[in-house]
């Protein structure tokens, strides 16, 4: 029988975790206040934590908090551990493909000379060791070769944490440092590894380096081949199906070890399985944003800085005595590094700066150095004070390449496709995503329905975009619960079936629907759509023709109290199949913003003509003739250039090149008129407005302008009406 953990050593696991992470979150603070990176602080947090210098200072104290006990150390390790593989499934879904891709031969050549420089070093070192400092005096070759891998190797999750600190993850040098940094540990591992099996046997196997070679090819190919399919398929599986709001992050979990096991046993480290399984679901376009932020507020806000505190407590810097020793393993650890990644980015035709970045990036042994030197040490291989030696090169290492990465990034100027993928520029990252977009649609099969439906299939062309219609009971071909909400629609007269009508419809764009079936017992209907609408959906889309008022009863006064989501609100005065000419009256707002997305998302698949229309006020008229002229020659001068300017600051960052996106801008005493002046004579058969909900009746949530557009426009007008949380549309 296994004996239970015991009472004191949870007790005593709950404070050290809780010291361990107040400390480190402290020290990140200060760090982060005088312009360090947090990832400083963390390491530094279990350094004064340790034995370096609380076990120093009070030894009784230290004893006490961190006792000799193997399962009291293995719980923190594991925790640690945990941290290590969750950071590196955030690293992975950072790394842009795409860039990587692109910058694949610095990225290979940095990381080969990154690895052959080093190892060459390290093992030219080890020839100058003397026996008495080496573990098996007996396997000289196996110390000169496990010198030449310590050298070589690098601290992805460290690195890792640095580049998000500096915020150039998402930066092409930032990609290629990553991207060398993933080769040079898979094969400093696999050298590990071979080494290690050296040790045992007294002998290098062939068939042990190939086998571990074959593996970690044979993983990477079957995850890009297959695993990248089954990971979207799955991801799709749980946005549609799954109705827990944590089942995303349960999923992201559940790929994320099953790769890092994956890896581990087939003896590649855990890290990276956890590296590929962010790179997987980096590609599933409907892995939610918000699921992954609680993510992310979690592991950034526990788990890292309690594995980067860990990795500081590991360190003994009292063991350290021969400093000439130590000053010629940190010597070397730098040049091998600095030298090679740097030649192999010139190499690369880098620029000097960017590939003197990637030697200092790439110079970060960290938490990784420190698991070779214990397994060294724990194998007999290295001697202690060997062992010693590069622990303390490792946290100068991982010391040293903050501030001098923050240094050196200050000579690479950014270039314009990096300002626009960090968010930089002008443009709006979007606020819909056409790759990805949910549309959920209230149905009966009438005409209100079919309405939606028309204006929805455009939006959802894309293969991972969706269309659901909602039927409220048990059968769509018996439901009529949205029905009774639309109090004058009544069901297609064709065929029994609503759901055919809509199919039919959607398939003239190559659309499949999907249906969901909800009933509604002892529910208000308005309620079933609400709690519908927060299982991940970007729009909701309604049909409101053939009412008095404009946009329907008290059902769409209940819906826009608190949009769970985008709503978008169809008067159709026609039922044309596409709208080829669309007007979209803006303002400085982001209700303007938001209608803008959706008549490009809808014009990109139609082939339509978009006008963004903005109202100024007129000036005041000179008193004589000529100035009056003069006046009006300038004011079409400037009247352009905010055209100009318009279009470019409102064109959504996501639109294609083929677009057809013109804008206008007037002067007039009063938008409403002008708006529907310029409806009239510019003959637009789709007016799109993006406004704000006023109040929850029914009768009252539109301001007076609005609703006079609508009433007097002459052709089919869409409100879009934003989510319930106003900041959420600005991303």
């Amino acid at each position: 029988m296994i004996a239970p953990i015991s009472a004191h050593q949870i007790f005593l696991f709950l404070v050290q975790f809780a010291v361990l992470l107040a400390s480190a979150r402290l020290l990140s603070e200060v760090m982060k206040r005088y312009g360090q990176p947090p990832v400083f602080g963390e390491l530094a947090a279990g350094i004064v934590l340790g034995p370096s210098l609380l076990g120093w200072l009070a030894p009784d104290l230290f004893l006490v908090l961190f006792p000799r006990d193997a399962l009291q150390y293995q719980l923190l390790e594991l925790i640690s551990w945990l941290g290590m593989i969750f950071l590196l499934l955030f690293t992975g879904l950072e790394t842009d493909i795409g860039v990587l891709r692109k910058l694949g031969r610095p990225a290979a050549l940095a990381s080969v000379f990154g690895i052959l420089l080093p190892f060459t070093f390290g093992y030219i070192l080890g020839t100058t060791i003397p026996d008495r400092l080496v573990g098996r005096p007996e396997q000289r070759v196996v110390f000169h070769l496990f010198m030449g891998t310590a050298m070589a190797i690098s601290a992805v999750p460290v690195i890792a944490k640095i580049l998000m600190d500096l915020n150039v993850l998402r930066r092409d040098i930032g990609a290629i440092i990553m991207g060398a940094a993933i080769v040079d540990d898979i094969a400093g591992w696999t050298i590990l590894s071979t080494l290690i099996g050296m040790t045992t046997k007294g002998v290098l196997e062939v068939r042990d380096v190939a086998t571990a070679i074959g593996s970690t090819v044979a993983f990477v190919f079957v995850a890009l081949l297959f695993g990248m399919r089954l990971v979207r398929r799955l991801m799709r599986w749980v946005d549609e199906r799954v109705l827990v709001e944590e089942g995303h992050i349960t999923a992201v979990l559940v790929i994320t070890l099953i790769c890092a096991a994956t890896t581990e046993v087939i003896g590649i480290h855990a890290v990276f399985g956890a590296f590929v399984a962010g790179v997987l679901l980096a590609q599933a376009p409907r892995v939610r944003a918000n699921a992954l932020e609680k993510l992310v507020g979690v592991v950034h806000g526990v788990f890292t800085p309690v594995f980067f505190a860990f990795v500081g407590l590991r360190v003994n810097l009292t063991l350290l005595s021969d400093w000439m020793l130590i000053g010629a393993v940190i010597v070397v650890a730098c040049a091998g590094k600095l030298i090679g990644c740097t030649l192999g980015g010139l190499l690369g035709r880098l620029p000097w700066w960017e590939s003197l970045s990637i030697g200092i990036g790439m110079n970060a042994r960290g938490g990784m150095e420190l698991i070779v030197a214990l397994i060294g040490l724990t194998s007999g291989i290295l001697g202690s004070e060997i062992y010693s030696s590069l622990v303390l090169m490792a946290m100068v290492t991982s010391f040293m390449a903050p501030p001098l990465l923050k240094w050196s990034l200050q000579h690479i100027p950014l270039s314009s496709e990096e300002e626009e993928r960090l968010g930089l520029t002008t443009t709006q990252r979007g606020i819909f995503n056409k790759q990805t977009l949910r549309v959920l649609i209230p149905a009966a099969g009438g005409p209100n329905a079919q309405t939606a439906m028309r204006m929805a299939a455009p939006l959802a062309t894309n293969a991972d975009a969706r269309i659901t219609t909602l039927f409220v009971g048990k059968d769509p071909s018996r439901t009529v619960g949205f029905s009774r909400l639309w109090r004058r629609e009544k069901p297609h007269e064709e065929t029994d079936d609503p759901l055919v009508v809509l199919q039919s419809i959607a398939q003239d764009f190559g659309v499949t629907i999907e249906k969901r079936v909800v009933s509604a017992d002892g529910i208000r209907e308005v309620d079933v759509l609400r709690k519908e609408a927060q299982r991940g959906y970007d729009l909701i889309l309604l049909g409101a023709s053939g009412y008095q008022h404009p946009l329907g009863g008290e059902f769409l006064g209940e819906v826009l109290k608190d949009p769970p989501t985008h709503v978008a609100i169809i008067k159709a005065r026609d039922e044309k199949p596409r709208y080829k000419r669309i007007l979209v009256p803006t303002a400085d707002d982001v209700y303007s913003q938001l209608a803008v997305e959706f008549a490009t998302m809808y014009a990109e698949d139609v082939g339509a003509q978009v006008t963004l229309l903005h109202v100024l006020p007129s000036p005041e008229q000179p008193r004589f003739r000529w100035f009056r002229r003069r006046q009006d020659v300038l004011d079409k001068n400037v009247l352009k250039m905010m055209a100009d300017t318009m279009l470019w600051d409102m064109r959504p960052a996501r639109a294609k090149p083929e677009l057809q996106l013109s804008a206008k801008v007037i002067e007039g005493e009063r938008p409403t008129e002008e708006i529907l002046r310029e409806a009239h004579r510019g003959s637009y058969d789709l007016v799109v407005l993006g406004v704000e909900s006023h109040a929850g009746r029914a009768g009252t949530m539109l301001s007076q302008g609005t609703e006079q557009i609508m009433n007097q426009v002459p052709c089919t007008v869409v409100v879009v009406f934003p989510r319930g949380l106003r900041t959420e549309i600005v991303h």
